[in-house]
């Protein structure tokens, strides 16, 4: 069965109708046209169906079906011995949170709502949504909506549509002034744009935490002060805005949550601080093994969310590459691969990197 789902999309990358869309369509139900990210899937907008060949969403379909092939069984409970040798670090690191490290490293995720009272209907959110982007389209979005007021601290109300909206416009806005998607690049402003993403996150808005983690990740070059606001501890404090994103439902923070996990940002590389406490120097910012085992399956997740995702496919063979198969270790990233995951995940990225070139090639001469 597999065998032959594979060479039906080797086909499907030689016919000439693999090629009739030039550009990579966006997912529509996850990424509003004004949505950063957007830019993440292709250079330029899809006219063509969304069940085309070259549309993003029929390729994470293709890809889906790999995917759920290769599902793991159910990954054991981590014993009470091996728990208590997680590195004091990452225990405390974890031990408030409702988005345990275990939970997140054995896959037993229960995310909680993203505030009191959000509960909406598809209908309402399409609404909240429609009503942004007249705002833009009329190039009226900080008119409408830049009154200062979302920079402030804001909290969840009894209205659940206004608490949806009051997320989704802090989302928008934190985008338009640090990006300037949506507005002229003289009316960028990442000042004010941080201050809503902190003020928004801090009200558990899974957008603007996810925006949040964006430019604590990026620091100074996103916006002004932001290394000076992360001080000595950047790591936790971009990884929590990632992680409550995640926890509020965001799954496209899986991917730069697990790029952080694989990689420190290359700022932070072999930069110390002197500690007092200590009387020695601490680095800014640490990856541990258990960083690594969670980017494994923040990446596994991210391509579930997302099939389509080449980044998380590229991350997770970056982690695999060096990998030798060997269950003898708990905390090492080996213990939870074999042979097969690794040479799974590897092919996984060359149909994907095969397809996704395909579509965004010219569309063949006609005869």
């Amino acid at each position: 069965m597999l065998r032959s789902l594979l060479a039906l999309l080797c086909c499907t990358i030689l016919l000439p109708s693999a090629f009739a869309d030039t550009c990579l369509n966006t997912d529509k139900e996850k990424y509003a046209d004004n949505d950063v990210r957007s830019s993440d899937y292709g250079k330029c907008k899809s006219t063509g169906p969304d069940n085309s060949y070259g549309s993003v969403t029929t390729i994470g379909k293709q890809m889906e079906g790999i995917l759920q092939r290769n599902a793991d069984e159910p990954r054991r409970q981590i014993s009470a011995e091996e728990s208590s040798s997680i590195r004091d670090r990452d225990r405390e690191r974890f031990a408030t949170s409702p988005y345990s490290i275990l939970c997140e490293v054995e896959a037993c995720v229960n995310p909680p709502l993203p505030y009191p009272n959000a509960a909406t209907t598809p209908e309402q959110q399409q609404a909240i949504r429609e009503e942004i982007k007249a705002a833009i389209a009329a190039g009226k979005l900080l008119e409408t909506y830049g009154d200062g007021s979302y920079a402030k601290k804001w909290v969840s109300g009894s209205d659940p549509v206004a608490n949806w909206k009051m997320c989704e416009v802090a989302t928008t806005l934190t985008q338009a002034y640090v990006h300037g998607t949506s507005v002229t690049p003289a009316q960028k402003d990442p000042a004010k744009g941080l201050a809503i993403a902190r003020a928004g996150c801090a009200a558990s808005c899974g957008g603007t935490c996810l925006e949040l983690g964006r430019i604590f990740a990026a620091g100074d070059s996103a916006a002004p002060g932001v290394d000076k606001i992360l001080g000595k501890t950047p790591h936790e404090q971009t990884v929590f805005a990632f992680e409550t994103a995640i926890r509020n439902g965001i799954t496209a923070a899986y991917e730069p949550l697990a790029d952080l996990n694989r990689e420190m940002p290359a700022r932070y590389k072999d930069k110390t601080y002197f500690n007092l406490v200590e009387l020695d120097t601490d680095s800014y910012w640490i990856n541990s093994y258990t960083d690594r085992r969670l980017a494994y399956r923040q990446y596994q997740k991210c391509l579930k969310a997302d099939p389509a995702n080449l980044n998380c496919a590229r991350g997770i063979n970056l982690l695999l590459k060096d990998e030798t198969p060997n269950r003898g270790d708990a905390y090492k990233l080996a213990s939870d691969i074999t042979a097969e995951d690794i040479a799974f995940y590897k092919d996984y990225q060359q149909k994907l990197e095969a397809l996704l070139s395909a579509a965004q090639s010219p569309a063949a001469p006609t005869p």
